[in-house]
């Protein structure tokens, strides 16, 4: 009784520690930010260690991240302005913006691609056995959805 009283106390506190990790604004989804790949391993079932691991490997390269993503911010911000001043348009001042844009863009793809396998690496072979059949029937229903009638007769015609 003594231990069913212990673990019903420690379970109503973790779940009390996630309630107020939540309340503080902290996230509690180790794929925030990533939604594709949550997409992409949906049906896994993650276990808890495996979650705190995927913590680990965003937390690794989360630095990185967030200096690409302000960067990223920055740039458009200053593609923003000069496209948007009433002066004569600087074309080769936005194509060079446009480039640098696209560069950390693609850096901070190549850091989420190198997270995503990562991750995928954690998961075992019935999981991924899961997963696959989950995407599978996530593009037999994609395709049924396309087949269907359009809203408007002549619609799927364009």
């Amino acid at each position: 009784m003594a231990t069913r009283t212990i673990g019903l106390t420690l379970g109503a506190a973790v779940l009390a520690a996630m309630a107020m990790t939540a309340v503080a604004g902290e996230h509690c989804d180790p794929f925030d930010g990533m939604g594709r790949l949550k997409w992409l391993l949906k049906g896994a079932e993650l276990t808890p260690d495996q979650v705190s691991q995927v913590f680990a490997l965003r937390g690794a390269s989360r630095q990185d991240d967030q200096q690409l993503s302000d960067n990223l911010k920055s740039l458009r911000n200053q593609f923003d302005e000069k496209f948007t001043s009433t002066g004569q348009l600087d074309v080769q001042g936005l194509t060079a913006l446009q480039e640098q844009i696209l560069q950390v863009g693609a850096q901070r793809d190549q850091l989420n691609f190198q997270t995503m396998v990562k991750v995928r690496a954690l998961l075992t072979s019935d999981q991924l056995a899961r997963v696959d059949e989950t995407h599978q029937r996530v593009v037999s229903l994609d395709a049924e959805k396309e087949a269907l009638p359009p809203t408007i007769a002549g619609e799927g015609d364009r």
